[in-house]
């Protein structure tokens, strides 16, 4: 059985340092991730397939024109529904792994329809930071639309993703952006606990020390 972990916040709050934590614990990341650049210079860690759908299905292009939440864009539920399930069966078919990960900030807003496609077993790490350094930090990127709609936007994803954690209650870890950055082995250690991923030495030694050097440019 895979089970599926979610790493659910909004831009810039850490996920992508998550992510790839969870890469070097050995979670499967899927079979296309897309490559960094000079803000995640060690690679985002998003199963491609993944983010491209979750775009399309909530509809990031005109959230991001207005930071709001209109659901009414949507592709219908059913479709989005069937179109995750078939996802994570793809995830599945590419090989025997007990974890397989996925991220990308519209994922906060596909709670409810990763419960139902997904089923029972979905684990949420939900990643936290402070308001004004996520605006400020999402400020920095190509993606910015203004302060304004950024913190909009921002305000938006939390809210709706942790409406959706404390509803259905899945299995879920916080992880705090500027904690990971004080103490990476505790986060480390945190996640190993949460999932208790068979993992070597070498596996944990790596995913500490993946976070330390270039934590403060993954978002």
């Amino acid at each position: 059985m895979t089970i599926p972990v979610m790493v659910m916040g909004p831009y810039r709050t850490g996920t992508s340092c998550v992510a790839g934590i969870l890469h070097h614990l050995g979670v499967h990341w899927g079979s296309q991730v897309g490559p960094g650049d000079e803000l995640n210079p060690k690679g985002y860690f998003e199963d491609l397939k993944f983010a491209n759908l979750v775009r399309t299905l909530y509809c990031e292009g005109e959230f991001q024109k207005t930071g709001k939440v209109d659901e009414s864009l949507w592709v219908e539920e059913s479709g989005r529904r069937r179109w995750l399930k078939e996802w994570f069966d793809g995830v599945k078919g590419e090989g025997k792994w007990k974890f397989a990960g996925a991220k990308h900030p519209m994922a906060c807003l596909a709670g409810e329809d990763l419960i139902n496609a997904l089923g029972g077993n979905l684990h949420v790490i939900a990643t936290n930071r402070q308001l004004d350094d996520t605006v400020a930090s999402m400020s920095k990127t190509r993606w910015t639309h203004g302060a304004s709609i950024d913190r909009d936007m921002i305000v938006s994803l939390f809210t709706r993703r942790d409406e959706f954690l404390e509803r259905f209650k899945p299995p879920v870890l916080w992880l705090d952006h500027d904690g990971i950055q004080r103490d990476p082995r505790l986060a480390v250690e945190a996640i190993w606990d949460f999932l208790r991923i068979p993992v070597t030495c070498g596996q944990f030694r790596s995913a500490i020390s993946f976070v330390t050097p270039a934590v403060e440019a993954m978002g």
